[in-house]
């Protein structure tokens, strides 16, 4: 399979413990390689987050890991990621729970499907929605992503941020958050 080659060549065979970082391709390549692992087990559908998602959006967008939103991993799928991480030098991590139990928006979940294999198909929320946890996260390490999903979604004032803050957590943001959104609108 040509896109595995290419994957290692992606992976640095770095042992599965410093980070790799993927653009949209090599997550493409990397799913493309879960799909063949599950091959014989129930289909599988994975709702993705974070800079994962962003990845699909962004041409430069790079991230080293696949945030599911899930209630855990069936042993099929988790035996499956751990044998992708071996084979392909990625870190054991590389697909993780990390975003479950978060404090997610309350907000209409227009999935749109970024992979379609023949066991497997990736979702991720919709681009209003993934700005809408990066306010609430408001980590300093987020802020580029949060600034191209704001121009990305047309929400490029404070007082947009704002109501989408508002509208998806039925809350005020908090200083923290409203100094995130501030530095959001200043790096438009």
């Amino acid at each position: 399979m040509a896109y595995i080659s290419k994957l290692r060549r992606y992976s640095c065979r770095n042992k599965g413990t410093s980070p790799v970082y993927m653009g949209r391709e090599e997550l493409i390549d990397v799913f493309r390689y879960l799909d063949a692992e599950l091959e014989g087990c129930p289909h599988t559908d994975i709702l993705i987050v974070g800079g994962a998602a962003i990845a699909f959006w962004w041409e430069d967008k790079r991230t080293w890991d696949v945030d599911v939103i899930a209630e855990g991993f069936p042993k099929y799928l988790q035996d499956a990621i751990e044998i992708v991480a071996e084979r392909q030098a990625l870190n054991l991590h590389w697909m993780n729970l990390a975003a479950t139990g978060i404090r997610l928006p309350k907000l209409h979940d227009a999935r749109q499907r970024l992979y379609k294999g023949e066991n497997l198909e990736i979702f991720a929320p919709d681009q209003q929605y993934i700005l809408a946890m990066k306010l609430q996260a408001h980590r300093l390490k987020d802020l580029p992503d949060a600034v191209f999903l704001a121009k990305s979604t047309e929400k490029t004032t404070v007082e947009n941020l704002e109501t989408l803050f508002r509208q998806a957590y039925k809350t005020k943001p908090n200083e923290a958050a409203s100094e995130f959104i501030d530095d959001i609108v200043k790096d438009i």
